[in-house]
């Protein structure tokens, strides 16, 4: 018998080390990031945050790894910041020839309108984690490409779904002069048609100078004589994907009439923010502050959730090309638990990552949509954003 038992052991332990012994799969993902030269502010009440988006990288990374152990799996990430003068087509196309497949892109509109024409692009997976234009999910669109990060649709549908909710639906819409305002402005209008609001008018904010003396005089005469319920507010901020310094901070309490204001910072549709505590979140943001002394911005939580997309499609498939991580992260039944009451899932006709969408002052989370009672045949969180019905996207 102690013979046996010995033998067991041995065996067991043989059988160990050839496990041990074999090569563990290495997954490299790369992180471009586009470093901004931030536009001059009125204040600085909202300083730069540092590494914005990478240490969301580096946490999915961190995670991957725990599960990679018992799956003998190494993941890596290649941190590579863009500066101002530098080409990130060229970045993109030097990682490309060195034959890297899985990309977590934080880049500007011009970045990825290059990058996705790329003649080398092939069948790399680029995740789009800052970037809401509309357009790359409509005539832009690329199979290639997927969005963490929500569309401009699907934070002013989530936005419009709880004003209507609320029933104030009498809107006076103020609209900043930069290219994220208009977006915001144009899916606006979308989304109010939608959902049966008004838009009793609209202004253009255009002035330039400081008016932080001011500011009582100018707003009160800017919104003096207007009929509505909700001021709201299509104020994008100063840098992509950072709202930064902004008109909008200045306009609650010194408008003419007592009314509800929204958008911009004061009542702000997002993908994530630091006072989210529900279903999980609050161990989300403790890991997080705890590795990097610091609160998880949205375009961390967005990078966050790309990464873990390929670790999650990967692990499963135990694959490295990339036909096959597309094709498992497009399934039905793939999905992600990201500490927002539903898993969340890739759609099929835009490539565009369904979620729900926090509503958030600086200090509080307000609600969450999709709200009680906006059905849909597939799934509520459908009803944010563009559906498949209305989709200009055509994946070649």
């Amino acid at each position: 018998m102690k013979k046996f038992t010995k033998f067991i052991l041995i065996s067991f332990f043989f059988l160990f080390s050839l496990f041990d012994l074999k090569a563990a799969q290495e997954i490299k993902i790369v992180h471009l990031k586009r470093m901004v030269e931030r536009e001059p502010t009125i204040y600085s009440i909202n300083p730069e945050i540092i590494n914005n988006g990478i240490l969301g990288s580096r946490m999915g990374i961190k995670d991957n790894n725990t599960t990679g152990k018992f799956t003998n799996q190494k993941f890596e990430l290649i941190e590579k910041n863009i500066m101002p003068n530098e080409s990130a087509k060229e970045i993109f196309e030097e990682f490309r020839k060195n034959n890297y497949n899985f990309f977590i892109l934080d880049v500007s509109s011009e970045d990825l309108d290059k990058i996705i024409s790329s003649d080398i692009l092939g069948d790399a997976i680029l995740i789009n984690v800052s970037l809401k234009n509309n357009d790359f999910r409509n005539q832009k669109c690329d199979k290639q490409l997927l969005h963490t990060a929500p569309s401009y649709m699907m934070v002013t549908d989530a936005l419009m779904q709880f004003l209507k909710k609320k029933n104030w639906t009498k809107l006076f819409l103020i609209f900043g002069t930069n290219n994220r305002d208009k977006q915001f402005k144009d899916s606006l209008k979308i989304s109010v048609k939608k959902f049966g609001l008004t838009i009793t008018n609209e202004k253009k904010w255009d002035f330039t100078h400081d008016f932080r003396r001011t500011a009582d005089l100018e707003f009160v005469k800017f919104t003096q004589g207007e009929k509505y319920e909700v001021l709201v507010l299509a104020d994008e901020g100063n840098t992509f994907g950072d709202s930064g310094n902004s008109f909008g901070d200045y306009i609650p309490y010194r408008t003419w009439k007592p009314n509800i204001v929204v958008g911009g910072e004061v009542l702000k549709p997002t993908s994530w923010h630091h006072t989210h505590e529900q279903w999980g979140g609050n161990q989300m943001q403790s890991r997080f502050l705890k590795n990097f002394n610091r609160f998880m911005t949205n375009i961390d939580f967005n990078s966050w959730v790309g990464i873990r997309v390929f670790g999650e499609a990967i692990t499963k498939t135990k694959s490295l090309d990339p036909k096959t991580i597309l094709d498992e992260i497009l399934k039905e039944n793939f999905n992600i638990a990201a500490y927002k009451g539903k898993p969340v899932s890739f759609r099929k006709w835009n490539r565009q990552l369904r979620q729900p969408i926090l509503l958030v002052t600086p200090r509080a989370l307000v609600s969450v949509s999709p709200q009680n009672g906006f059905l849909h045949p597939r799934t509520e969180l459908d009803t944010l954003g563009i559906d498949e019905p209305d989709t200009k996207c055509k994946l070649n």
